[in-house]
């Protein structure tokens, strides 16, 4: 089955997975653990690196990047957040559903 993360998009509410568990039946998660540093695709989603935000620099008017409030509040993905949703997209890829109900 087909299982993956969507991409960034607008106000974040979640690291979104979609997880296809049979042909045309398609269920959402969530993932949404608004903790720690934010993800890279969450900084690149805003133009910035990694690299950028592990040494604080100056990137805007005069600004360090953590001063930005990119994680002012709990819409932003987590590096926890992703890497646990890539961790259940590898899982659900792996799990062979029967075709018909039991």
């Amino acid at each position: 089955m087909k299982a993956e993360i969507s991409l960034l998009e607008g106000k974040y509410y979640g690291t979104i997975i979609k997880y296809e568990y049979a042909p045309n039946k398609i269920a959402i998660l969530k993932v949404w653990i608004p903790e720690g540093d934010p993800s890279d695709r969450y900084l690149e989603y805003y133009g910035y690196t990694r690299k950028q935000w592990d040494n604080d620099e100056v990137v805007q008017d005069g600004l360090h990047i953590r001063d930005l409030n990119l994680i002012s509040d709990s819409h932003y993905e987590s590096r926890i957040s992703y890497k646990i949703s890539e961790a259940l997209v590898k899982a659900l890829k792996k799990i062979r559903l029967p075709s018909k109900p039991a």
